[in-house]
């Protein structure tokens, strides 16, 4: 799936650049895919100086400090909050599924 993603990662189109980013970024948390991690890591880092898009932003700072880098400077006030942009219903299954 990460060979299907990674020729719109130089998309013209902005919004298709930063899906195909958000979706590589999670296929990279397969051990095969770790040698792609330091090009997505420089491409994160660049969505974070110019995205606004909350769960974009949560997405790429999750990776990058997941993968050992430094986000200082890259978090913006309320990045960290994510309940506002999960439905209720959402938020009482993973509540639900994730108490023992």
């Amino acid at each position: 799936m990460f060979q299907a993603v990674e020729p719109f990662l130089d998309d013209r189109d902005t919004v298709v650049a930063e899906e195909a980013l958000c979706a590589a970024l999670v296929f990279a948390e397969h051990p095969g895919l770790a040698g792609h991690r330091d090009s997505l890591a420089d491409r994160a880092r660049r969505l974070l100086l110019v995205c606004d898009t909350r769960w974009r932003r949560w997405q790429a700072l999750d990776a990058l400090t997941a993968w050992g880098h430094d986000t200082t400077g890259f978090a913006r006030p309320g990045d960290d909050d994510r309940s506002p942009y999960l439905p209720s219903a959402v938020t009482a299954y993973v509540h639900r599924v994730g108490d023992p």
